[in-house]
């Protein structure tokens, strides 16, 4: 039994450390001495004499195999343990001694012998020689706390329902704040408050239920271990001799001698490996196996084990660590027999379910649960029993995992049967499903020795039948059953057995296995089959369906016929389960071959399902399996309602097997333990290819069906027949893709060179060169591959984003569809270069279904989009290799050619192979051919790369054009372009003569020229040339204008010329005479132009041969040139000197630089308008700014009231620019001969965007004026009764209001071109300011304040007129209104406050004119006071002071001399201004309050300098 002999102490207290070998202690030191401790025997008592026990009977090489198979050993040198074992001391153990395991105690190996070992009240096992025991003591780790706290259940849901406890439950609350938006709290936020029905809140908890119930606190089995909170359960070791022989009939020879055991320190495994090779191994192997203790020892699930147990368990674990993202497994995934119990060290799982959408029935991979360290995935009840995965399980971080494979752990539960005890509450629940989902009849059908029997007999046969529940450990044979009449016949229902041999497994029988048939059927015994082999139960548990032979006869009586059949059996196959019989049953099969059915039925596979497990979800795509029922009931769920429920016999997922729909029609949830048959498609598709005489059956059923069209399909099919549809269903395979890797789910690599059809999730194709395209569900790519085109150049890989699920054919399966439809092969090859065409014009940025990549050819960009919808429709695509010929010079042509994929070359003939023609995606051939002007090609190209072409043959083009509704089309691609009907390939020398340029050249020149020249076409408005393109020699084409006419516009804007047929285009640049186009050509706006392109490198080559004819081309283009040099060189002068300074006067354009402006000046053009002529008018639309330049203009309202007058510099339309009001608000009509310059606000803001300072400045400005619109300033901040800022003609006027802002201290003074376009009104909104007259050398204070209300309002004129100025005590917002804008807006809607401003402006009016006009005599006194100071009359002036100066007035002046006030006394002679004092005492004044002392000094010597140079002026524009 194991005792804890010392006080308990927590594990890990006195771990063993790294160099301290030495002071480690002994591993025989004891209580008794340094022997190994044992207890006394059992049923004796403490003070009997002890036997003389024989010597040891050593057993080296059973001793260094146990030592190899210890994981801390495991890896060193077979040599050093074959000395460690010979090293190792032995003794021997009494019969029936208990051995008792500590810490810092050797590791006990049984050499010879057999010992028992039992855990609690479980059943007992026998070691045999080779087990090792209390290795966990070496490390001294063999004491556990029996009040040990295991860690708390670590599961987060989406639901709530289950929550951290304990000290984790803080740091996970911190983790999920940390998290962002697909954090499983957030993202299920929605979920949780009401998305969630019924049935899917109950699936997701049966989902955690299922995924990890030994986490779970309702699952935890502490009731069951003794009463105590995970109360630790005992073990005990004796010697087997005397229980084994009351277990068993006859004592072997290994039972009849004493037990010798080896006894293995730490201290000698020290001396032995230490210093070797294999001292690091053992190192790092010890510490993996303890670090896995550890954390076995903290899981809840193993909270009562003993030591020794959860040692063994260690043992057999693994670590791994899994990225962040990974995918642990996946939902649905049927585990192998690689299946395991995994435990969370460290880090966060996500947990991950398919649901169906409550909001729109779509099936969605959604995160349930968040799983941290503790947690425990997987049911020991169900490991390796067929059920799928519940959930997928990914690693939201980085994580350490341990894994225990199923099949281990198992045989450590088989060799310690009463730690199962742990599971024991569970384990009867799980018994109790069990018996009351599975069917008795579905059990005996299944096997081969009751098949095709009368329903009767099974029924009979299942009415006798008793189950039997074993657990884990339990042997499953009786001892009774020695002859026929006290045998039973056992069938295997649930769980798996162990065929054990000398105690080690030897084979795992499955469900549907018979076992007992030999004996109960009285056949003769298999000589294969030794006699000491056991069975015992190898799962947690197994149910067992029991017949005795008595109650069996019972029923043959009643049958006499399945008696003849069971009489006449002579043997068996071990009663394995077969499946056929059920599947023969199924619609779908009804009619196929035995054979075939057969075939199927080895690919079929045993699905098990909880309860509340979901077998399928609606909408999901999953592998497209057949599910049968073989026992237990599901419900069916259509969006969310519950229409039917299934059981044995159901049939789910035909179509989906046949490949006739990709997702699932419904949810189908398990309402108990159902038993299900899956039929997997790659499996069927086999099985339909060995068997090819079964395909007709199902094209029948392909066709009884209609394809769902909502469903994902393949693009380069969709135009297939039912009979393709079936057989690519058919054929092709469907995967699922995990996040990050072109692999299937099992790890096994994807093809690459193949379509693939994107059905749910999202991939990417990376290219060589790291750009991406990105794949969503419905689309499919890679067909290039089912023609036999090879990968692009530097090829891709393909990275799936999500999970994603695929329908993948290659190129050998497209073959194989191909066989079975040799009459359509030729049309599918036509669909699939359709669509690749369709993919290739996408990614030229052509929408599917739009004729856009006509548009690369003008002939057919100036027709209506109808008539290239037509054509559109007669395009057919065609393919060319690498070398092969596109079009060859002279021979007879029919269609035209546009390349959409791929490069090829124009063979430049008799011009070497040094300069070559490169065409690229977007080049047009032939387009002369297709309209019929030329019949031959004029050119050779060939392709250089795989090349794809969209062609438009003659008649196809004619065909539409002879539509009657196309007159226009006819017109256009017809009679427009006849200015030059000679076949150019045959006469292109002679049609070039015709020209005035070339009318001197000589023949032969001619023909140089004309070598390589071709036919383009531009359509109406386009660029035959563009200024500002560089030129040179040998490069730059030149045309000559066959038809149509074009534009030269220069370099300013407007039409310099007119060009007709027969003109040359470009040759100054052609030639080499000039390194720049100067002017831009552009084709006429009523139809195509058809030019001749004579090549540059035919140019350099015949101007090198013919100089003199070269030296006639340069005489005739430069004479052109001077020309439009004269004309440039005035509109420079123009711009320069008019234009600009106008601009500058705008009040959108007063922070823009000359250069700038010059720039926004250059494509202006000059516009004169006579006397009496409508400039614009009132109520058009406005998109442009009008600036005049010269004359005149009145300004009218709607109605025809003259409202003002613009002069030169005058500006209307500003609103308009900024893109606010886009509507003339006056009528503008020309006085005199008056000119001006239109600029639209397009071409100013195209040209912004080269300066984003500059626009933001203009957006700033248009914000503005929309705050303010919306504020009714600045009319709102007068006090006038009756106005409001809803008001239209408030709106108006604040629509075109200046803002002005004044920082404090600043002047502004009105300019003397201010009122070109008419009076204007100042008023203030916020903060004060002052208005001081006066020359700079004579300033006065200030007669008069600004502030928002009655002294808000400045006549501008009144400024003007007198030269007042204004000075800002504070920080002043201010707004500047034009009358003609008022008054416009009065006009158009009448208001009543109008008229109380013009009383306001009136008053303000003469308040002012006599504040100035008294300002005014007191400086002209003040002039007269300083000449008669000169001239020493000094006091008459002082007599004559007190009579002029008014006490109203409060004006004070000062001596430009002494720069001191005259009324302060005498001028300190020589003192120098200073204006530290002219504010406070301005601010003062203003105030209405007298200046201090202080004041009044520093204000002596300021005033003199008010003055530009002391304040500077602030320009409101």
């Amino acid at each position: 039994m194991l005792q804890d002999n010392d006080d308990v102490q927590d594990v890990g207290d006195r771990g063993y450390r790294d160099g301290e070998h030495d002071e480690a202690p002994s591993v025989h030191s004891s209580k008794q001495g340094g022997r190994l401790s044992r207890g006394s025997s059992v049923g004796e008592e403490g003070s009997s004499p002890r036997r003389r026990l024989p010597e040891p009977i050593r057993d080296d090489q059973v001793l260094a195999q146990a030592l190899a198979r210890q994981p801390f050993l495991s890896h060193c040198d077979p040599k050093l343990l074959e000395r460690l074992a010979a090293d190792a001391p032995c003794s021997v153990l009494g019969r029936r001694e208990e051995l008792v395991l500590a810490n810092d105690q050797a590791m006990t190996i049984v050499v010879s012998g057999a010992v028992l070992m039992s855990v609690g009240s479980g059943a007992s096992t026998i070691g045999f020689p080779g087990t090792a025991l209390g290795a966990a003591g070496l490390f001294g780790k063999t004491r556990r706390s029996s009040k040990s706290t295991p860690r708390p259940a670590s599961v987060r849901s989406c639901l709530d329902r289950i929550s951290p406890e304990g000290e984790e439950s803080e740091k996970i609350e911190m983790k999920e704040e940390q998290e962002d938006i697909d954090d499983c709290s957030s993202q299920y936020h929605e979920m949780v408050t009401g998305a969630l029905d019924d049935h899917m809140r109950q699936t997701i908890e049966s989902c955690l239920v299922n995924l990890c119930p030994h986490t779970l606190p309702a699952c935890l089995d502490t009731e069951e271990v003794g009463g105590g909170s995970h109360q630790l359960l005992q073990m005990s070791i004796i010697d087997s001799v005397e229980a084994q022989a009351s277990r068993a009939g006859s004592k072997p020879d290994r039972l009849r001698d004493h037990v010798t055991i080896a006894q293995v320190s730490l201290e000698l495994i020290t001396e032995t490996i230490k210093g070797s090779s294999s001292w690091d191994q053992f190192e790092r192997s010890r510490d993996l196996v303890l670090g896995r203790f550890r954390a076995l020892l903290a899981s809840s699930v193993l909270a009562c084990m003993p030591t020794e147990v959860v040692w063994a368990l260690a043992c057999i674990g693994e670590m791994r660590t899994v990225k962040r993202d990974q995918m642990i497994f996946k939902e649905s995934e049927l585990a192998d027999e690689n299946e395991s119990l995994i435990l969370v060290q460290s880090g966060v799982l996500r947990a991950s379910k398919l649901l169906c959408s409550a909001r729109d029935f779509q099936a969605e991979d959604r995160t349930i649960a968040h799983l941290y360290p503790g947690a425990v995935v997987g049911d020991v009840r169900f490991l390796q029993s067929s059920v799928p995965r519940s959930a997928s399980l990914y690693a939201r971080e980085e994580a350490e995992l341990i894994f225990l494979p199923a099949r281990r752990l198992f045989d450590v539960l088989a060799q310690f049967p009463g730690a199962a005890a742990a599971f024991a509450s569970q384990a009867r629940e799980s018994a109790a499903m069990l018996q009351r989902s599975l069917c008795l009849t579905v059990t005996l059908t299944n096997t081969k020795l009751f098949r095709d029997l009368d329903a009767s007999f099974i029924r009979a046969v299942a009415n006798i039948s008793e189950r039997r529940i074993s657990f884990v450990g339990d042997l499953v044979k009786g001892s009774d059953e020695s002859t026929q009449e006290t045998s039973v016949l056992r069938i295997q229902e649930f769980g798996l057995l162990r065929v054990e041999q000398a105690g080690k497994c030897v084979a795992m029988t499955e469900v549907g296995t018979i076992l007992g048939e030999r004996l109960f059927f009285n056949m003769p015994r298999s000589q294969s089959r030794t006699g000491d082999q056991e069975l015992r139960v190898g799962t947690l548990i197994a149910i067992m369906l029991c017949i005795s032979w008595k109650q069996f006869q019972r029923v043959l009586d009643a049958h006499p016929f399945e008696a003849k059949l069971f009489a006449a059996l002579k043997h068996t196959d071990a009663g394995r389960e077969v499946r056929d019989q059920h599947l023969s049953s199924l619609e779908l099969l009804k009619g196929c071959s035995r054979s075939f059915i057969s075939s199927i039925a080895s690919f079929v596979m045993r699905r098990c399902y909880m309860p509340g497990q979901t077998i399928m979800v609606q909408k999901s795509i999953d592998g497209g399996s057949l599910i049968v029922f073989m026992s237990g009931k599901a419900q069916v769920i259509v969006n969310g309602n519950v229409v039917k429920e299934v059981g044995p016999g159901a049939c789910l997922g035909e179509l989906c097997l046949l490949g006739l729909v990709h997702s699932r029609a419904a949810t189908v949830s398990a309402m108990c333990f159902c038993v299900c048959m899956e039929v997997q498609r790659p499996g069927f598709l086999q099985a339909l290819a060995d068997h090819p005489n079964e395909k007709e059956h199902f094209e029948l059923l392909t066709k009884q069906h209609v394809r769902a069209t909502e469903n994902p399909w393949w693009s380069i099919f969709s135009h297939s027949n039912e009979k393709l549809v079936y057989f690519v269903n058919l054929h092709a395979t469907r995967e699922s893709t995990p996040k990050g890797a072109w692999t299937t789910s099992d790890g096994e690599p994807l093809p690459e060179d193949a379509a693939v059809l994107v059905i749910q999730g999202e991939i990417a194709r990376i290219k060589a060169d790291n750009t991406e395209d990105i794949f969503t569900p419905g689309y499919c790519f890679g067909e290039e591959f089912l023609l036999g085109l090879p990968p692009p150049p530097g090829g891709y890989r393909l990275e799936p984003r999500t999970m994603c699920e695929v329908q993948i054919i290659t190129r050998e399966i497209f073959q194989k569809i191909l066989a079975h439809m040799p009459d359509a092969q030729e049309e599918i090859h036509s669909q699939i270069l359709s669509e690749m065409a369709v993919k290739i014009e996408s990614a030229l940025g052509i929408p599917r279904g739009s004729p856009g990549v006509l548009n690369f050819s003008a002939l057919f960009r100036a027709c209506s989009q109808q008539f290239v919808r037509q054509v559109r429709s007669q395009l057919e695509p065609m393919l060319f290799q690498p070398g092969e010929v596109i079009i060859q010079k002279g021979e007879y042509g029919m269609s035209m050619m546009i390349l959409i994929r791929g490069r090829c070359v124009q063979d430049t003939e008799g011009l070497g192979d040094e300069a070559p023609v490169w065409l690229r995606q977007g080049t047009v051939l032939a387009e002369s051919v297709v309209l019929g002007f030329s019949q031959l090609y004029p050119c050779t190209v060939h392709a250089t790369g795989l090349c794809l072409f969209q062609t438009l043959s003659r008649d196809r083009l004619r065909d539409v054009l002879s539509d009657p509704i196309f007159e226009r089309e006819r017109w256009l691609l017809g009679e427009s372009l006849q200015g030059n009907n000679a076949d150019l390939v045959n006469h292109m020398t002679a049609t070039l003569r015709q020209y005035q340029l070339f009318a001197r050249t000589s023949r032969n020149f001619c023909s140089m020229v004309c070598r390589n020249a071709d036919e383009v076409y531009f359509a109406p408005g386009e660029d035959i040339l563009k200024r500002g393109a560089t030129c040179k020699l040998g490069e730059t084409p030149m045309y000559v204008l066959l038809a149509g006419e074009a534009i030269v516009i220069p370099e300013f804007g407007g039409e310099l010329a007119t060009l007709r047929h027969g003109s040359l285009i470009g040759e100054g640049g052609a030639l080499g005479l000039a390194t720049v186009r100067t002017a831009t050509v552009t084709t006429w706006a009523n139809g195509l132009a058809r030019c001749l392109r004579l090549q540059g490198v035919s140019l350099q080559r015949a101007c090198a041969e013919f100089t003199e004819d070269y030296d006639a081309l340069v005489n005739f283009s430069s004479k052109r040139s001077q020309s439009n040099a004269a004309f440039e060189s005035a509109r420079k002068e123009w711009l320069t000197n008019i234009v600009v300074p106008a601009l500058q006067k705008c009040r959108i354009f007063k922070n823009f630089n000359w250069k700038l402006l010059y720039k926004i000046a250059e494509p202006l053009l000059k516009s004169t308008f006579s006397a009496g002529k409508t400039i614009c008018a009132a109520g058009d639309p406005a998109s442009s700014m009008i600036v005049l330049l010269e004359g005149r203009a009145e300004l009218t309202s709607k109605e025809g009231e003259i409202v003002g007058t613009l002069h030169a510099g005058g500006v209307v339309g500003e609103v308009a620019v900024l893109g606010v009001f886009p509507m003339r608000t006056a009528t503008v009509r020309a006085s005199c001969k008056t000119s001006a310059v239109c600029m639209e606000a397009k071409h100013l803001w195209n040209m912004l965007n080269h300066h984003p300072a500059a626009r933001q400045a203009l957006e700033r400005l248009a914000e503005d004026s929309r705050s303010q619109t919306a504020s009714g300033m600045p009319i709102m901040s007068l006090p006038l009764h009756g106005c409001f800022a809803e008001d239209v003609v408030v709106r108006a006027v604040a629509l075109h209001a200046d803002r002005i802002l004044l920082g404090t201290g600043k002047m502004w003074t009105v300019p003397s071109d201010a009122q070109t376009s008419g009076p204007h009104y100042w008023i203030f909104a916020r903060g004060k300011a002052v208005l001081i007259v006066g020359p700079p050398e004579h300033p006065v204070n200030p007669i008069f304040t600004f502030k928002p209300g009655t002294c808000g309002l400045c006549p501008e004129s009144l400024c003007l007129e007198h030269d007042a100025r204004v000075c800002a005590l504070t920080h002043v917002e201010a707004f500047r209104i034009a009358r003609f804008d008022l008054l416009l807006a009065v006009h158009a809607t009448p208001c009543a406050w109008f008229r109380r401003f013009e009383k306001l402006e009136r008053e303000v009016c003469n308040h002012l004119r006599s504040k100035i006009t008294s300002a005014k005599a007191v400086v002209e006194m003040g002039r007269q006071l300083e000449k008669s100071k000169s001239q020493g009359s000094l006091r008459k002036s002082k007599r004559i002071m007190p009579s002029l100066v008014s006490s109203k007035s409060q004006v004070t002046l000062t001596s430009p001399s002494s720069g001191k006030l005259l009324a302060a006394g005498e001028p300190k002679v020589g003192s120098r201004p200073s204006t530290s004092g002219l504010l406070p005492a301005l601010q003062s004044a203003a105030a209405g309050l007298p200046a201090t002392p202080s004041q009044k000094n520093d204000t002596s010597a300021a005033t003199t300098r008010i003055s530009r140079s002391v304040l500077p002026s602030v320009s409101p524009v």
